[in-house]
């Protein structure tokens, strides 16, 4: 029974050592980065959405109440991950980069149409994003081939490989979602950048992939009016998405009360023009939707 009893002990003993061991190894700064940005971003969410969610749901929080629902899912699931050993990932790296890629290619044939784009995928009454799983299956595949094989990355040859891996992912989702595209290829730079020292051939990947959005922006012809659109909003019926984000900015009446009215007067319109209230914005804003003066 002392046996027994003293086995018990030390088992106990060993569990409290091996978790006050990953107490001490935990990155903190990782975790309050991650609640900054997700706080911060909660913040800017409300700031933009409050007037919409008023109008349409009589609620200024519709939106913010379902990020906030999302983010508390999230982070129950990392508390969840941080107590597995992350090697068990591996063994869905192959997995989760077929079905990945998969539903990003099922996503140009039958996925939901919205804004003239589509990029959702309707299963069993939920839509889910793929390319959002994309960049997971990205970040999980890149790491599993960089710990396996360290030293091939010295080589070039190796490194291009690792990139032509990952290309698929790229200019499946470019061909709807191009700014995820890039962040997905972004991502692979940095974490293979990181993991070479072929710092020449990093910066001949830039040059060619900058050439490579240069072109397909061209070849569509809608992201090149988009930029046109940023560049010149006042010149364009879709530009009062910019317009009001400098109102926002610039110098307000007496009326005016939002979360950066610590800049008012920090430069002058580009429009030459004094901002509305928040109210007169508002209504602007509902009058061009529907088509009123």
């Amino acid at each position: 029974m002392d046996a027994r009893a003293s086995t018990g002990r030390n088992v106990k003993k060993v569990h409290k050592t091996k978790t006050a061991k990953k107490l001490r190894n935990f990155d903190y700064s990782m975790l309050l980065l991650i609640l900054i940005l997700v706080s911060f971003g909660l913040v800017m969410l409300y700031s933009v959405s409050a007037y919409s969610g008023s109008l349409y749901y009589d609620n200024p929080a519709y939106y913010l109440r379902k990020q906030v629902i999302a983010a508390l899912i999230g982070l129950v699931v990392a508390a969840v991950c941080v107590r597995l050993d992350y090697h068990v990932f591996a063994v869905f790296t192959w997995p989760l980069y077929l079905l990945s890629l998969i539903s990003c290619i099922a996503v140009i044939f039958v996925g939901q149409s919205l804004n003239n784009s589509s990029r959702w995928l309707s299963i069993f009454g939920v839509s889910v994003q793929p390319s959002e799983f994309a960049k997971f299956a990205v970040i999980l595949f890149l790491s599993t081939y960089i710990a396996k094989t360290p030293r091939e990355l010295r080589n070039a040859k190796n490194v291009l490989k690792a990139f032509c891996m990952v290309l698929p992912f790229v200019i499946v989702i470019a061909y709807n979602n191009l700014s995820t595209a890039i962040i997905v290829a972004g991502i692979a730079f940095v974490m293979l950048f990181v993991a070479s020292p072929q710092r020449g051939l990093f910066v001949l990947i830039i040059l060619l992939g900058g050439a490579a959005v240069a072109a397909f922006i061209a070849f569509e012809g809608y992201r090149g009016d988009r930029i046109a659109v940023w560049l010149h909003p006042e010149q364009y019926e879709r530009g009062y998405h910019t317009l009001h984000a400098e109102d926002g900015i610039c110098p307000g009446g007496s009326e005016r009360y939002d979360l950066f009215h610590h800049l008012r007067g920090a430069r002058a319109c580009r429009s030459g023009r004094t901002p509305p209230s928040v109210s007169s914005s508002a209504v602007a804003f509902s009058c061009r939707r529907d088509g009123g003066s």
